[in-house]
Parts: structure tokens; sequence; C-alpha cells
């Protein structure tokens, strides 16, 4: 389905240039509408499986091809991918998201909660830690695992201490004088808002393998996204559009639970 996309997209990565796009114009438009029709139904399966505001265009979903400079330290004008976010609200909204990444050699789908924001991640952060055994639930559940992997800490995550300290703090801030919900607390998160950053990451250390990276992700990490990658051979078939209804399937009730964080 997307083998010329895929095609231009590459070619984008070699000529990342606006003499060559402005060249190559007609080529864009055509392949960016072909990624967007593909993205209309998939959209309407989305509304059956999980809320959206108002009457949500496919358009709003889509982000931009050209780059934001001022936050890029590649100064090349574009990017090397087309990618679309399913969620309540337009993209870049901070809500709980399903997104679809289409590149060359690094197609995928994600789940979860990305750069929500001041006042949405917080939300759900506390929400998942008030309801920490059916958020794991949702996430261990067989065709969860199956379809998008064991959370796991990945190696480059482990580099970010400031950024764990940081979200520590924040996460005592959320039941600071809240004694009524740090009471339905689990054990084990009722220990960890007594301790420092450097007593907490010892103490879910010292968790069985199993348990830990719950623990992790919402103890030290801001963005919460799940994905499984999509191989090129994929990407072109006929097949992509009935994987990425089964990604949705599978990610509806993470994001409906995400959800209720933010209502």
């Amino acid at each position: 389905m997307f083998e010329i996309t895929l095609k231009f997209l590459a070619a984008v990565e070699k000529n990342n240039t606006t003499e060559w796009l402005h060249t190559n114009y007609d080529l864009y438009q055509q392949e960016r509408k072909r990624f967007q029709r593909f993205l209309e139904p998939l959209l309407q399966s989305a509304k059956d499986l999980f809320p959206f505001r108002s009457e949500l265009k496919v358009s709003q979903t889509m982000f931009r091809f050209n780059k934001d400079l001022r936050y890029s330290r590649e100064k090349t004008p574009y990017k090397n991918h087309f990618g679309a976010e399913f969620s309540y609200e337009k993209r870049r909204s901070g809500y709980p998201c399903f997104y679809f990444h289409l590149a060359n050699k690094n197609s995928f789908i994600g789940v979860g909660a990305f750069r929500a924001g001041p006042i949405l991640e917080p939300k759900m952060r506390k929400y998942a830690i008030l309801n920490f055994e059916e958020r794991k639930k949702i996430q261990t559940s067989k065709p969860f695992q199956e379809y998008f992997g064991k959370l796991e800490m990945r190696a480059e995550e482990g580099e970010y201490e400031v950024l764990y300290y940081k979200s520590l703090y924040t996460l005592k801030k959320l039941f600071a004088n809240d004694e009524k919900s740090i009471k339905k607390l689990t054990p084990e998160w009722q220990k960890i808002l007594k301790m420092t950053y450097k007593e907490a990451n010892e103490f879910i250390e010292s968790m069985p393998k199993n348990q830990k990276h719950f623990f992790y992700q919402l103890c030290f990490m801001k963005n919460r996204i799940r994905d499984r990658k999509l191989s090129d051979e994929l990407v072109i078939s006929g097949d992509i559009f009935g994987e990425a209804k089964k990604g949705l399937e599978i990610a509806a009730p993470l994001i409906n639970f995400l959800q209720k964080a933010c209502e």
C-alpha cells in the first residue's frame, strides 16, 4: 500500500532541502493524500473504541511535514516521516492517544501518553497510581503483551537521572496533603512517597523483574508510550490497515483507562 510513500520518504532523507521538495511537490501531495485516505476509515474505527470531542477530522490528527526549527537540533527543513495521533482532541492535545508513524525502515504504532503537559500529565500519573492494579492488568493482558511487548526499561531511559528526580518530586506533590488518597494506595506506593530519589530507586530495583518496571514507569518517567514496530514489508502490503485496526482495538483499554483521569 505504501511502497511509493516509503520511497518518497527515503528520498526526503537524502534530499532534505526546500528546493528538492518544491521540485517534487506533486509527489509529496500525492503521498500525503494517500496517507490521509488510509487514516479516514481508521479514525472511524477509533471513534467506536474511545471518546473524541465533537467531529474530529483526519486533517486535525495529522502532523505537519515541515519541522519547527526552533526546537530541532537537526536543522533540515522537513521530517522524514508521516505521523497521525488519535486522541480526545486534535494532535498534540496531551490526551492519551493512538499514534501511527510511517517512515522508511522505522514505521510503528504507539499508544499511551506523550508530552501530556502540566495539567493532564499529573492527573494521569495520579489516577494510574491510585488504580495501579487495574492499569497493570491492562498492560499485562495477553493481547496487550503479545502486541506491544512486556514493559521493560530501555537502556537509553536509564540516563535521565535529573528528569527522574524531578518526576519523583512531582509525584510527591500530587499527594501532598491528600491523606484520603494516600490511604487508598498499595503499601509499596505509600513507602515510595516517603523516600528520597535514591531510596526509591533502590527500593524499586529490589522488586521482582515482573513488578519493578510498572513502578519505574509511574515513578520516574514523564512519557508513557508503548510501541510496536512495523516492517517495511508489512507497510507496503495490503495487510497494513488490518494491522493498524488490530492495534487500535488492543490499545483502546489503556486509552480509555487514562482518559478517565482527564475527565
